[in-house]
C-alpha cells in the first residue's frame, strides 16, 4: 500500500491533498481535479508591484536601461519597451518580481512590466 501511495506526491495542506503531479492550475480536492482559472493562480501567486520612478540608463556592462523608483529601489524590466528608453523619463510603474530570470547586470530587481506610464511633467 506504501508503494502505492509513493507516486502521489501529495502534500496535505490545511486539510486538503494537493497532487504536485497536476499541472498549476489544478488543485486535487477530496480526490477530484478541480480546475482554476490560470488567472487567478497568477493573481494569487505574484504580489503586483505599483511605484513611480525614472527611467535610469546605466553605462556598464554595454549599457542598458532600469527604473529606479522614487524610494531608491532598482528594478530591471524585462519587457522595457523603447519607447519609454529614455534616461531620467519620469513613469508610473505595474508590475511583478520576474522570479526565473537570470541577469548578468547585477543592478537591480528583475521585473515584468503590467503596465507603464510617463507622468506628466508641472511646470
Amino acid at each position: 500500500m506504501i508503494m502505492t501511495l509513493l507516486p502521489m506526491f501529495s502534500l496535505m495542506l490545511s486539510g486538503l491533498c494537493v497532487s504536485l503531479s497536476l499541472p498549476a492550475h489544478a488543485l486535487m480536492v477530496n480526490n477530484e481535479q478541480t480546475p482554476i482559472p490560470l488567472s487567478e493562480v497568477i493573481a494569487e501567486s505574484e504580489e503586483t508591484l505599483h511605484f513611480n520612478g525614472k527611467i535610469t540608463y546605466v553605462d556598464v556592462e554595454g549599457g542598458f536601461y532600469g527604473i529606479t523608483a522614487d524610494d531608491g529601489r532598482r528594478f530591471m524590466p524585462t519587457n522595457l519597451p523603447d519607447k519609454f528608453k529614455q534616461a531620467e523619463l519620469a513613469v508610473a510603474v505595474q508590475a511583478v518580481i520576474a522570479e526565473d530570470v537570470i541577469g548578468i547586470h547585477m543592478w537591480g530587481q528583475s521585473i515584468e512590466l503590467l503596465q507603464i506610464d510617463v507622468l506628466s511633467v508641472v511646470y
